[in-house]
């Protein structure tokens, strides 16, 4: 009975361990049954994040935030603070088209495109499909439609945790423009599956 007890536990701790190196995320459930394309699809509600962005011109740096909270949008940069009405839901599907729709107090922005999930990158530590990238293809604003061709505005987000019903994306961003000017942007945010 003592060695039947041994071997299940043995048995039990080599399957933890190998189901713990599916696990793309370091904040990823230890097990899921589902794959990370079928817990991404589907629609998501921006719930709570922060993003600071810090621009340096000419050596002088600024720096913004906006805080999201449920149902509004709250920048702060020099000192004053606007606040907003504000939603974001974006859908993926499996074949990979991809909708956001966002307003902001009155103006709707709908992004039409698609997304895929990013290889293993060595240079920028990422695991395989621990990031993936949004090509927007059309944009609407208030009912009028732009479509992009030949270059696509991308954009790229970096999951920190993705449950069936949670979605962290967390990361930093850095722009260098032709000016010399840098632009260096981290986010947190946090959805909810609908």
């Amino acid at each position: 009975m003592k060695r039947y007890l041994n071997l299940t536990i043995a048995a039990l701790v080599i399957v933890l361990v190998s189901f713990s190196c599916l696990r793309k995320g370091d904040n990823d459930p230890l097990v899921s049954l589902r794959t990370r394309t079928n817990r991404l699809t589907g629609t998501w509600k921006l719930i709570s994040g922060i993003e600071t962005t810090n621009y340096t011109s000419n050596g002088s740096t600024s720096t913004s935030d906006i805080i999201y909270e449920p149902g509004i949008k709250k920048m702060t940069a020099s000192g004053s603070e606007i606040i907003k009405s504000y939603s974001n839901n974006i859908t993926f599907e499996k074949k990979n088209n991809f909708t956001r729709i966002i307003v902001e107090d009155f103006d709707e922005i709908k992004n039409i495109g698609s997304w895929t999930f990013l290889q293993k990158n060595k240079n920028q530590e990422l695991r395989k499909k621990e990031a993936f990238l949004v090509s927007i293809t059309q944009n609407e604003t208030n009912g009028i439609r732009t479509v992009n061709s030949g270059l696509f505005l991308s954009e790229l987000f970096i999951i920190n945790r993705l449950t069936n019903k949670e979605l962290n994306l967390k990361g930093k961003t850095t722009e260098n423009y032709t000016s010399g000017d840098v632009e260096v942007k981290e986010y947190e945010l946090f959805f909810e599956k609908q």
